[in-house]
């Protein structure tokens, strides 16, 4: 599948995002330690993207305007359209490593399991930890979160045909979590 395609269609995004979950979880017991890592980075990235496109369910309007399923479905599509656009090279980059790990996991078939597991104490553990310091801290969606709210915010606000407000976008961005 064309990644333009699963960044121009909210629903080829979904079935990718589905379809990549599905294949990580049948084939993760002969993949190396490395390439289970790559992926669960890449599933986390993925997810990222993802609540990227739900963040204008958070967005403050004034009294009297909603979002409506329509609006919040146009919303999304804007936003996965411009990440699409933002984060294709690094997506490529993340697809090619995930290329060359899988080939020399094949070459080296070490197939040790890990004692640590990303599910372990619920998900907060060392290698969680470690991949979404990754995440924040060594990836463009990671350093560009800021501003994906911020347009988010700005979206919304031009959906409903409303002129946003810098001071009300000020608060909303920094309502989040400090980078990781």
């Amino acid at each position: 599948m064309q990644y333009a395609k699963i960044f121009g269609d909210l629903e080829c995004f979904h079935e990718f995002q589905r379809s990549f979950e599905q294949l990580i979880s049948s084939h993760k017991l002969w993949l190396s330690e490395k390439v289970r890592f790559h992926l669960q980075l890449m599933q986390a990235y993925l997810s990222w993207i993802n609540s990227g496109l739900l963040i204008s369910q958070q967005v403050p309007l004034p009294k009297g305007y909603q979002l409506s399923e329509q609006d919040q479905k146009r919303i999304s599509s804007i936003m996965l359209t411009l990440q699409g656009v933002v984060l294709d090279m690094e997506f490529k980059g993340l697809i090619a490593e995930l290329e060359v790990l899988m080939v020399d996991s094949i070459y080296h078939l070490n197939i040790k399991r890990p004692k640590r597991s990303l599910m372990r104490n619920g998900f907060w553990n060392r290698e969680s930890r470690k991949l979404l310091k990754i995440l924040g801290r060594k990836t463009l969606l990671g350093h560009a979160r800021y501003e994906f709210f911020a347009m988010a915010f700005i979206i919304t606000y031009q959906v409903k045909g409303l002129q946003p407000d810098e001071q009300m976008l000020a608060e909303f961005v920094s309502g989040f979590p400090e980078r990781i």
